[in-house]
């Protein structure tokens, strides 16, 4: 970091990225709740700063992807498929942290949402 880059805000960030890597070095899988924001940041409950959302990653479920396979081996038969639903604003989810990368594993839904 430059010296211009001393500020409280980016010293506390470096704080916190040391300690969430110092967590992963026993390579544990730790758990988290967090919320994406207005602007697609993800915001956890064990990091106290939101992370953009070119720094944190999203299982392919969640992405909306979709794609096409063949079945066994046959490239002439082929399925389409379609998956999830993209985050939006709003939307809890659930976070792994693997060594010093937050990785957005599902959307939390509350139980008379799906039952």
């Amino acid at each position: 970091m430059s010296n211009g880059d001393n500020t409280p805000g980016i010293s506390r960030l470096a704080g916190t990225m040391r300690k969430i890597s110092n967590l992963g070095k026993d390579d544990s899988l730790i758990l988290d709740y967090g919320v994406i924001n207005s602007d697609g940041s993800l915001k956890t409950n064990t990091f106290p700063a939101a992370i953009p959302k070119k720094d944190y990653m999203v299982c392919q479920w969640l992405a909306g992807a979709s794609g096409s396979t063949s079945s066994a081996g046959d490239p002439s038969h082929r399925h389409s498929f379609s998956v999830g639903s993209k985050l939006k604003a709003g939307d809890r989810v659930l976070v792994a942290w693997v060594q010093s990368d937050a990785v957005v594993i599902d959307k939390i839904l509350h139980g008379n949402q799906v039952l």
